[in-house]
């Protein structure tokens, strides 16, 4: 652009000049003497990607958009899979379920429809209240599940109260029958919180320790042992229950507090449940500010780490 021609001679010129470099001969300006007209572009590499950004770019963008949707979709396969098998496990438990309690209701019934006027008061007496307590079964069952359903979409409404959760713990302990049940129960109860007075709904409280004490029985054996211990943190109220049951791998502890999930065995019913107790503890908790975790080794047993909060009025 100045009119300017820079010579060289070839025996001084770089090696990455040489490599870069576009010539051609000119023949025609001397009889004797070949003369080269070389023409270097020293940003050649520079200019040319600069030149193709936008389609570098695009092309970049729409690779890792192509991308992103494909394991969009592998995850939401996945997470229909996993969806499935839990409303097909969830079905299956509420099928087993349901059938206990009515098939004890019509056994019951067919002996009262078949009974004479010579039986008995007692044994007529008997068979009422067993449809009466398979009744009540069924009906905490549904209430159960639509409470569940409902869970996610309607706030909850608490009744603050203050509340002695040493001696909560205690009575509903009793009240779960553990002396007798149907197997024995080893319970040891460690309460070292200094702080035991709570601010807090006494219903679902109680619901949570129930659901917590009912799942350490349920899967502990034959011989279940179960430890309730209490500490005081900063502004946290802490119980743990540890039990000797048989224990869940870490998949199942990721999932465990899952609406409607349960530890798969396939098609044995030998634990009873639908796979909602854990999950009405991690809301309520969730819904108070308080917290829940489990920590289990298989065939170790499990332990549940419960915080609740210390509200001072």
């Amino acid at each position: 652009d100045n009119d300017t021609v820079v010579y060289k001679d070839n025996s001084i010129l770089s090696d990455p000049i040489s490599l870069a470099k576009h010539k051609t001969c000119i023949a025609c300006l001397s009889e004797y003497n070949d003369y080269t007209l070389e023409v270097y572009f020293p940003a050649k590499k520079r200019y040319l990607m600069l030149d193709m950004f936008f389609w570098l770019a695009a092309s970049v963008i729409f690779l890792l958009t192509i991308i992103g949707g494909f394991f969009f979709v592998i995850i939401g396969i996945f997470r229909q899979k996993r969806l499935s098998d839990m409303r097909n496990d969830f079905m299956n438990n509420m099928t087993h379920e349901l059938k206990t309690p009515i098939s004890t209701i019509s056994l019951a019934s067919e002996v009262l429809l078949k009974a004479d006027k010579a039986s008995s008061a007692e044994r007529l007496s008997r068979y009422s209240e067993i449809i009466f307590d398979e009744t009540n079964r069924l009906r905490r069952l549904v209430d159960r599940v639509l409470q569940a359903a409902t869970m996610e979409k309607v706030s909850f409404k608490f009744k603050i109260q203050e509340i002695d959760i040493h001696g909560l713990i205690q009575n509903t302990v009793n009240n779960l029958c553990l002396e007798a049940c149907e197997k024995p129960v080893d319970i040891s109860l460690n309460f070292n919180a200094e702080t035991h007075l709570l601010m807090l709904d006494k219903v679902h409280v109680t619901n949570i320790i129930s659901n917590l004490v009912e799942n350490a029985i349920k899967y502990s054996g034959d011989k279940p042992a179960l430890r309730i211990e209490t500490k005081s943190g900063e502004g946290v109220f802490n119980m743990s229950f540890a039990d000797n049951g048989c224990g869940m791998g870490s998949d199942a502890q990721g999932r465990i507090f899952d609406k409607f999930y349960r530890v798969p065995k396939g098609n044995l019913h030998d634990v009873k449940g639908y796979g909602l107790g854990l999950y009405y503890v991690r809301t309520v908790l969730n819904a108070i500010g308080g917290s829940i975790s489990v920590k289990s080794e298989q065939g170790k047993g499990s332990t549940f780490f419960v915080s609740l909060p210390i509200i001072i009025e």
